[in-house]
């Protein structure tokens, strides 16, 4: 995944981007997971779909998470 961009609300940061390796289809799901210092993924933290088939999503990920996605 690719970020493109990323705003802020009261209890969300917004990750917004596009998939790129496809193809893709409207309603894919895009994950976002924590990952620790030694890079092995952890717990999920967002969830969401594809919304069109050049693979663009956005993320509402916890402002309360700091660290990798």
């Amino acid at each position: 995944m690719e970020p493109r961009s990323r705003s802020l609300s009261p209890s969300t940061s917004n990750v917004s981007g596009r998939a790129v390796a496809g193809p893709f289809q409207t309603g894919a799901i895009v994950k976002a997971f924590r990952v620790d210092s030694a890079g092995v993924k952890g717990a999920l933290l967002a969830q969401t779909t594809v919304t069109n088939n050049q693979g663009n999503y956005t993320l509402s990920i916890p402002n309360s998470y700091a660290g990798a996605v």
